[in-house]
């Protein structure tokens, strides 16, 4: 039966029409489309088959397709090439499926930067064999292009093409290629051990970067996997020490700075990017327009206030502790674990500032279950970097968070993910609206 609806899907997505499908959709079923720079919500089947050529597109010759399955359904990930005024070019979507008596109940569209060949990667990549390129799966929401290729010895790397104009996230947070030049510069040689960094070489290539990097895919699959409290204590303890190790040190001048990376997640980014292919800086204004339907009144107010002017935020943060190298994007996804060794991806959001912003980030992205885990996470922090309770800089790094739009992604996931996929429990949600309440009310007026 599956085979037969994502063979329907297959002919519908190449054709851009969607007659033979109404028999595999539930009369009460939802498409929720994110495809051309709007958030779209249609209900119900019949709707549903009126929207779907629009939302498709036009037809086009399917050079990309691959099927995985999700909880309650499938991940369908396509690339089409489409004529438009006798130019062709590549268009590619993502589609969650979630199906219920064999009938798709929830239809989620939003589209992705295209997937670019192998024949991208230079032959003269460090150590990359010529002819072993292929294309890597990833999701392709940001500019960079991900390769897999093995060393002469035959270790298995991936090969990032980083080309920073391209790249919605690297123009908003201002990067020129941090992540090559972290490692160029020799700060990821310069770790504390027990924390590394998979690149291997990184050099310039045209207006960006070609970067070589250990495949660790297992490693982060397993840390996945893993006990929740032990790998957390792995990593806080990782990210302490790293912290310590570079206390006071000059910070590097590739680094995002605190103010570019509040804007990374700004409502803005929505208009800013509004005819680009990226799809997330759509889902962002969705994610603001979730956070003021649903938060707190007297959090939201105060929060849109230091969104629309953090300088006095910034300075406080600036006045009350001491700076710090910081990966920026701390977050289970980005980490696996080798022996005793945290592996930690995707530095191109790495930031210099106060540690506790480290910590609360990973947090936001981590304790979605009961109040005591967060609780005894917070206090394991505070004994790792001998911070007493009530700390000012972690009242600060919570609404800098909150600013920065992570209470706006908690609230968005827990309210809009589907059943079935992990998503924050009310729970959850309760306790960081009361956290971030308290530390405004310890802070003062920041406004």
């Amino acid at each position: 039966m599956a085979e037969i609806l994502l063979a329907a899907l297959r002919k519908g997505f190449t054709t851009g029409r969607s007659s033979g499908l109404r028999r595999w959709y539930h009369p009460e079923c939802t498409l929720e489309s994110f495809a051309d720079g709007r958030a779209e919500v249609v209900p119900g089947a019949s709707a549903v088959l009126a929207a779907w050529p629009r939302v498709i597109g036009p037809p086009g010759r399917l050079t990309w397709w691959s099927v995985s399955a999700a909880p309650g359904g499938y991940e369908v990930v396509t690339q089409r090439e489409i004529v438009k005024g006798g130019t062709r070019f590549p268009v590619r979507q993502l589609h969650q499926l979630h199906v219920e008596s064999g009938r798709i109940r929830l239809h989620l569209v939003s589209s992705a930067a295209p997937h670019e060949p192998p024949a991208l990667v230079p032959h003269d990549v460090a150590g990359v064999v010529p002819g072993s390129v292929a294309e890597f799966g990833h999701d392709g929401l940001s500019g960079a292009a991900l390769f897999s290729a093995r060393l002469p010895s035959g270790r298995p790397v991936v090969v990032k093409i980083v080309r920073p104009g391209r790249d919605w996230l690297a123009v908003a947070s201002r990067d020129a290629g941090r992540e090559g030049l972290l490692f160029t510069d020799g700060v990821y040689t310069a770790l504390p051990a027990g924390l590394r960094s998979p690149v291997l070489s990184a050099q310039r290539h045209d207006s960006g970067w070609i970067i070589v990097m250990d495949d660790i895919s297992a490693e982060l699959d397993s840390a996945q996997r893993a006990g929740r409290q032990r790998m957390a204590r792995d990593i806080l303890t990782a990210a302490a020490d790293m912290h310590a190790g570079f206390l006071g040190r000059q910070a590097h001048p590739g680094l995002c700075t605190l103010a570019d990376r509040l804007r990374v997640f700004s409502p803005l980014q929505r208009l800013l990017n509004w005819r680009s292919s990226d799809n997330f800086p759509t889902l962002i204004g969705r994610m603001w327009e979730t956070f003021a339907e649903r938060a707190d009144p007297k959090v939201s107010d105060a929060v849109l206030r230091l969104v629309a002017d953090p300088s006095a935020l910034l300075t406080r943060l600036g006045r009350e502790a001491p700076s710090t190298l910081l990966h920026g994007d701390l977050r289970p996804p980005n980490l696996g674990v080798r022996g005793c060794d945290v592996l930690a991806i995707d530095w191109g959001l790495a930031t210099y500032g106060p540690g506790d912003l480290d910590f609360v980030y990973f947090l936001c992205n981590s304790a979605w279950g009961d109040d005591e885990e967060r609780d005894a996470l917070e206090e394991m922090w505070l004994k790792l970097t001998d911070s007493p309770p009530g700390n000012p800089v972690l009242d600060l790094a919570v609404v800098y968070h909150a600013v920065a739009g992570e209470l706006g992604v908690l609230l968005t996931t827990a309210a809009h993910r589907p059943e079935g996929l992990p998503r924050p429990s009310d729970a959850a949600v309760a306790w960081w609206m009361r956290r971030v309440r308290t530390a405004f009310d310890r802070l003062g007026d920041l406004a």
